[in-house]
Order: structure tokens, then sequence, then C-alpha cells
């Protein structure tokens, strides 16, 4: 998807557009090598974790495999972005853990894409680059991929008549001020967003 968002939503004093994989952006600078570290980060965030959620669902059950989002996932982003040198995080208008708010541009990006995608389903949310100039001057990448709900999602995140046995009473528990329920297969449940720095 080529779109960039406007800079009161972003927060910083410029947009630009990179159009995947073009190498293009500000000159002498790898704009592509970038958005290529954060595709790859946000591949292995994905795929480390639906693993695990996989894994320990089909073993344990859901609320053993509700752990792995409360005690693990955190920690695994933090390592993944320190592997890729870059900033990565999973975040939803709908969040279940309060450190995974939106910022800003997400908040904007997530808005916009879920009115467009409830107004006409066929409207599939992409993934976005942009470019930005940040306040102190210098420049990042900005990466952001939908994630939409998995069936086998519902007993973590779906309507209350279809979570797991001892999920509500888990939630309770482990999140208080939860509000990831209610979802549906293939709706738009949030995104990962990638920040990589781009130098001054």
């Amino acid at each position: 998807m080529r779109r960039a968002m406007g800079a009161a939503a972003s927060g910083v004093s410029m947009v630009l557009l990179l159009s995947c994989g073009s190498g293009s952006g500000i000159e002498g600078i790898d704009t592509a090598g970038a958005q290529a570290r954060a595709e790859r980060a946000a591949d292995e965030l994905a795929g480390t974790l639906i693993s695990r959620l996989t894994d320990a669902l089909h073993d344990e059950g859901a609320v053993p495999a509700l752990t792995v989002c409360s005690e693990v996932a955190q920690e695994l982003t933090s390592e993944i972005g320190e592997e890729h040198g870059l900033a990565i995080r999973r975040t939803s208008l709908r969040t279940r853990n309060p450190l995974n708010a939106p910022d800003p541009y997400e908040r904007r990006w997530l808005e916009q894409e879920e009115a467009r995608f409830g107004a006409n389903p066929e409207l599939h949310p992409t993934p976005t680059t942009v470019i930005v100039e940040t306040p102190s001057g210098g420049w990042e990448l900005r990466y952001v991929r939908p994630l939409f709900l998995a069936e086998l999602c519902v007993q973590c995140h779906g309507a209350p008549e279809r979570l797991a046995e001892g999920i509500p009473e888990a939630l309770a528990r482990l999140y208080p001020e939860d509000r990831a329920t209610g979802f549906a297969p293939g709706d738009l449940r949030g995104v990962i967003s990638v920040r990589v720095p781009l130098g001054e």
C-alpha cells in the first residue's frame, strides 16, 4: 500500500512516501535496506508468537496460552528489536496490555484503516511504509503491518460466548483493563509497528 499520513498524525515535521523495494527515499541512506530489516523483524515476531501460542493452545489449553502473552510476548518483542537494531511492537485500538497503547501515528493509521475496512471489507489493509523526519533532525522509517484475527484466536479475543472456559476469569486477573475481546475471525486486530532509525 502506498500511503502517507499527515505530519500532524505522525507527530513529526515531515512524512515522505517510500515505495516498496524502490530504494528511494533520502539521498545517501539505504531506505530499501531499512525496509527489508523492518519486514524481517515483523516476520520473525509474527511467526514466533503464532508458533508459541499455537503450541500452548494445543498442548495446555487457552488459559496457559494466555500466559504466553502476559509473560513472554513483551520480552520476546524486545529481544527481536534489539537483535535487528530497531524498535518493534504490537498495538491496537483495543489493547489488552496497556503497554501496547498506540502512539499518534499508529492510532491514526488504525482509525483510518479500520473505518475504510469496515465500510468495505474488500479493501483489506496492507502494509504501509513511510519515512519521517524526526523532531531532532534525524530520519526514521516506519513500517506498519496489519494483523487479522484468526479462527484460533477467538478463544481469547472473541465474543463473550466464544471465549474458552476460564478465559474471562484469567483476563480479569491478568488484564483488569482488557479491551481486546469481541472480535470475529477476519477482523483487523491491530498491527505490528516497526521503527528503523536512518541517521541524522
